[in-house]
Order: structure tokens, then C-alpha cells, then sequence
């Protein structure tokens, strides 16, 4: 079931990601890191992505799979696109930097990769079913200590050393506009102890960051939920169906799933 757009002429598109409620504890993949403003998790606990992508594997991993092949991409393209780990990935087609090489962003993962077009391939409509799973965030409230409101590369670097590829507590902070960067807290939670360390207040206090107005934010009151939201509501944006919780084993899978790069500057390009 994908998304048709005006006119008919551009290809199909993948649903936006929905966007949990606000003040919800949910547990998440830091699954790629820009800056601290720009950033992607991925909800774990979603039983159906992790049946969508069970099944993508085995479809497009099969020996001498044809009629697939992508000829003549377009800009914004919904694909399967391979991954330096030989696994394949739903992907969209952003930009063609030429001698049949492709961009593309994995949508369920956010990050970016430039690839041969022997890499791509069309994606079966059945995969269409699930709205991306890639949440673009930002840390809540939180800016760079530079008047240039730019990111140094020490913060960068630490923040992705502390969150990045890692199974984390997030919370919404505030609802704002689809396709606009959600604001979230982020706890790493010890499962020893179950206290929480807030990744925010950490840059702060090492003076790589800087809460806006200058003000830290206060203990908040949150409701502690699994998000899981039903087949059927998906593609309304509806949150409400029953929680499905993920063992460590099944949560270690996913993490393993996801489009991991050895050096993050070269091999993800940043937006």
C-alpha cells in the first residue's frame, strides 16, 4: 500500500513516520547521529517492522532474483537498496552524483549511503505497508555553547560516542508538524541499577552543550509505556493498540539489523 502522489507521474513514496504521543517513556535506537539537532531513532518494540523485514531479507537475498533490476531511477524513488553489511534495506533515492551511482537514505535507519545502481532494486508493493521507521529527533532545549549556533566536532563526536547504535529511553517532549525534527530527552537507563543518566544534561555538564535560555529542565512527570501501535492503525498515525514487549535476544537482532557504518564520515554522508 504506498502513497500516490499528485498527477501520478512521481513514484510512489513511503508513509512518514508516526510520531509517538508526548511525555511517553519509549524504548529506542539511536540508530544514526548528524549533530545533537539532527538525529534518528528507531522505536524496537514493533513486532510488525520486525516481520517486514524478516520477510524483505528472504525475498531479496534469493539467488538469481530478476525483473527487479532498476534501469532508470528517479529523484525521491522507493527501493531496496543493499547495505556495506550485504543485507538489504527499504531506501528512497535522494540524488545521482553520476557514472551510475546512486544516493540513498534507508528510511528505517536515516542514514545515508552512495551506492551502484547494481546495488538497487525495485521494492514489491507489500513493503509499502509500514510508514518509515526512522524518527528524525533533536535533544530537547538543548543548543551549541558557539554563538554560530554550530555544533563543534568534539560534541558531535561525544554525543554519538554516548548514544549512537544504543538502546536507549526517549521521550517526546512536545507534538510538532510531521517532517519536522521531534524533540525528544534521551535516558540511558542502567539495568543494574535502573537509574537513568539524561544524555542532555551530560553534554552540559562537560560544556559541550548548552540548554536554551539557560535554563535546565525540570524533573518531568512521564508515563512509562511500550509503543506498539496496531497493523491497522498505522497508517492513520494511531498509537493505541496493545503493548508487545521485546526480549534482550530479540532487541540484540534488531540492533544487529541495523545499517551500521565503521566510519561514520565517509561512509554516511551528512544532510
Amino acid at each position: 500500500m504506498a502513497k500516490p502522489l499528485s498527477g501520478g507521474r512521481r513514484p510512489l513514496q513511503f508513509y512518514p513516520p508516526v510520531y509517538p504521543r508526548a511525555m511517553v517513556e519509549l524504548n529506542a535506537v539511536v540508530c544514526h547521529i548528524n549533530t545533537p539537532s539532527d538525529f534518528y531513532i528507531q522505536l524496537v518494540d514493533n513486532m510488525e517492522y520486525l516481520l517486514l523485514n524478516s520477510k524483505l531479507q528472504d525475498f531479496y537475498s534469493q539467488e538469481g532474483l530478476g525483473g527487479l533490476e532498476v534501469f532508470c531511477p528517479s529523484l525521491e524513488q522507493a527501493c531496496a537498496a543493499l547495505f556495506e553489511d550485504k543485507v538489504w534495506y527499504r531506501a528512497q533515492i535522494i540524488g545521482f552524483p553520476g557514472n551510475r551511482l546512486v544516493e540513498v537514505r534507508y528510511v528505517d535507519f536515516g542514514n545515508k549511503k552512495i551506492l551502484p545502481l547494481s546495488d538497487v532494486r525495485k521494492l514489491k508493493d507489500e513493503y509499502f505497508a509500514l510508514p518509515a521507521m526512522a524518527i528524525q529527533c533533536c535533544l530537547a532545549d538543548l543548543k551549541p555553547v558557539s554563538s554560530t549556533e554550530s555544533w563543534s566536532a568534539e560534541c558531535k563526536e561525544r554525543f554519538r560516542k554516548l548514544a549512537e547504535q544504543k538502546l536507549m529511553s526517549a521521550m517526546a517532549t512536545e507534538i510538532v508538524p510531521r517532517l519536522q525534527a521531534l524533540p525528544v530527552r534521551l535516558f540511558e537507563v542502567n539495568e543494574d541499577t535502573g537509574q537513568s543518566t539524561d544524555i542532555a544534561e551530560l553534554l552540559v555538564e562537560e560544556e559541550l552543550a548548552c540548554f536554551r535560555k539557560g535554563v535546565k529542565p525540570q524533573a518531568l512527570s512521564v508515563e512509562p509505556a511500550v509503543w506498539d501501535p496496531p497493523f491497522e492503525g498505522l497508517l492513520e498515525g494511531e498509537g493505541d493498540g496493545e503493548a508487545v514487549a521485546l526480549s534482550r535476544p530479540q532487541r540484540r537482532a534488531l540492533r544487529r539489523g541495523t545499517p551500521r557504518t565503521s566510519t561514520p564520515t565517509s561512509s554516511c554522508p551528512k544532510t
